[in-house]
């Protein structure tokens, strides 16, 4: 009886083993898949990233970069839609860094001949400009304004000293040109007299070039017509011979050319001379306009070398 009850528990137990020996071996294609995308990924981890090139390294300032860098006004701004733009020095010597947003642009200042100070981005992408109430920067690519009315607290003791100024001069009775830029007048008024002394100078030059090729013109035609008769026949009473002719057609040929070629640079050194002495008489007028009506324009005693036409 215990033998007969023990034969099925056996059969059991051989059918379970016979199971757990055919799921082994499916059991290991899944390990080896499941480990499969760890190697794949790690392989693909392995490649390294292409590094981005380094830019280029910033020349060496001049003096005139130095000494416009001492004009700029370090720090933070305060700008117009509550937006802000910082300042600072950069590692190289004479150049900037200009902050906004999320954006740094490393500039290098420039002091044009009005006063204002121009920050160019060594990139060419951007362009900061500062006068003396304000400043903006500028997007040059596509040639609008990033954010304007931007104030250091400089440029805000300035606008107070030009506002106490105007008030003074309103209640002594002087009246003071408002160019509303912050542009200093003297220094674009003395910029506006180097430029007629120039044009004054450079009409002047044309007129005495004018003179020297119409005194040119005058002598190859003088030449021109002179030719045939210094020429002696080949004997007397007979004709020159033919390599004389020849030669003496040449000679006046060439005469002639020279005389027009004159003629036509003395033409075009007069139309100079009035195009220069035109430039002197506008930079005189520009001279002028910037100074207050009560004062002498300095650009007076330039337009006085301009030739008289």
């Amino acid at each position: 009886m215990t033998k007969t009850r023990s034969l099925p528990l056996l059969t059991l137990l051989i059918g379970a083993l016979s199971l757990a020996a055919q799921a082994q071996p499916a059991a290991k294609p899944a390990a080896k898949s499941a480990t499969a995308p760890a190697a794949t990924s790690k392989g693909r981890a392995a490649k390294p990233e292409p590094k981005p090139a380094a830019p280029a390294p910033l020349p060496d300032a001049d003096e005139e970069q130095l000494a416009a860098i001492e004009r700029a006004y370090l720090g933070t701004y305060d700008c117009e839609f509550k937006q802000s733009v910082s300042i600072t020095r950069n590692s190289k010597q004479g150049y900037l860094d200009v902050m906004w947003q999320k954006s740094t642009f490393t500039m290098k200042p420039v002091l044009s001949s009005t006063g204002a100070l121009r920050l160019e981005d060594v990139t060419g992408r951007t362009l900061m400009i500062q006068i003396a109430n304000k400043s903006m920067l500028l997007d040059t690519k596509v040639g609008q304004r990033l954010v304007d009315e931007c104030l250091h607290p400089e440029q805000r003791a300035a606008i107070e000293r030009m506002k106490a100024e105007r008030a003074a001069a309103l209640a002594s009775g002087i009246q003071r040109p408002d160019n509303g830029l912050g542009i200093e007048p003297k220094a674009a008024v003395a910029a506006a007299a180097t430029a007629a002394t120039a044009a004054a100078t450079a009409a002047s030059a044309a007129d005495s070039a004018a003179l020297a090729a119409a005194k040119a013109a005058a002598a190859a035609s003088a030449l021109a017509a002179a030719v045939p008769a210094t020429v002696p026949p080949a004997a007397a009473g007979s004709a020159p011979s033919a390599p004389a002719a020849a030669s003496t057609a040449a000679a006046a040929a060439s005469a002639a050319s020279a005389a027009t070629a004159a003629a036509t640079a003395a033409s075009a050194a007069e139309g100079a001379a009035a195009v220069a002495a035109k430039a002197a008489e506008a930079a005189s007028a520009a001279a002028a306009a910037a100074l207050p009506a009560s004062a002498t324009p300095p650009a007076a005693a330039a337009s006085a070398g301009a030739p008289k036409s």
